[in-house]
C-alpha cells in the first residue's frame, strides 16, 4: 500500500492554513498536532501573563491529499 499521498509519522504538513506535525499514523487515521494561539492577559495583581496552550490533536485520513512540506 504505497501511495504518494500517504502520510507518515514525523511529516510536516500544511493543515488549516498553518504548519502541523503528524504524530501517529494507522490504517484508519492520522493524528496531527495543531498549535493553538497563545493567551495573554493581566491578573488582578497587575502582572502580565503569557500562556502557550498544548497543541490540539486532530484526526484526519492517512490518505489526505495535503501538501507535505518536509519530503
Amino acid at each position: 500500500m504505497s501511495t504518494p499521498f500517504r502520510l507518515r509519522a514525523g511529516d510536516v504538513i500544511a493543515y488549516d492554513g498553518q504548519t502541523c506535525r503528524v504524530l501517529r499514523v494507522t490504517d484508519s487515521s492520522a493524528v496531527v498536532a495543531v498549535t493553538r494561539p497563545p493567551r495573554d492577559f493581566t491578573t488582578l495583581g497587575g502582572v502580565r501573563v503569557h500562556l502557550q496552550p498544548k497543541p490540539a490533536l486532530v484526526r484526519i485520513s492517512p490518505n489526505s491529499e495535503l501538501p507535505i512540506l518536509n519530503r
